[in-house]
């Protein structure tokens, strides 16, 4: 009997949070809550961006000046010039620019990031080792009663 209204609610939280889910992500950004154009959306048609903060991401093509190529999907990708650049930056290298446009292609940058390939492997392998740590926690300390439909302590444990 204890089971069924947890069941329903447990229902109802599930269909709320994926519409919830589905909600926010038909929600257009709010360029005032600190979104800037991306490579793409700038590449597409950089005039439109001149005087306005833009984030930019692509492969270093040169050094001086500075020149990233935006990824954007085309065969042929724009290549950007990036001035004030804080640090050195070698051809090869993954340059993440926030800055302003402005007419040539140029953007002045306000803060750069080097990004590292490995950075992104790093993120997943650590995330998936928590991931695996905490599954691991939780059922040795719970274990599932089929008869409730509920988690409950395992017996000699303080969970």
């Amino acid at each position: 009997m204890i089971a069924e209204p947890r069941f329903l609610a447990l229902c109802v939280l599930a269909c709320a949070l994926a519409g919830l889910v589905v909600g926010a992500g038909t929600m257009a950004p709010d360029l005032s809550n600190g979104h800037y154009p991306d490579g793409v959306e700038v590449a597409a048609d950089f005039p439109a961006y001149h005087g306005e903060s833009v984030e930019v991401s692509g492969t270093v093509v040169g050094t001086d000046p500075v020149a990233i190529e935006v990824d954007d999907g085309t065969d042929r990708p724009p290549v950007l010039t990036v001035r004030t650049v804080d640090g050195s930056v070698a051809v090869g290298q993954e340059l993440r620019v926030f800055g302003t446009a402005r007419p040539g292609g140029v953007v002045v940058a306000n803060e750069t990031v080097l990004v590292s390939p490995w950075e992104t492997y790093y993120a997943w392998a650590v995330s998936f080792v928590a991931g695996v740590w905490v599954l691991a926690r939780f059922l040795r300390g719970w274990r599932f009663e089929r008869s409730t439909l509920q988690f409950v302590p395992r017996e000699g444990t303080d969970a």
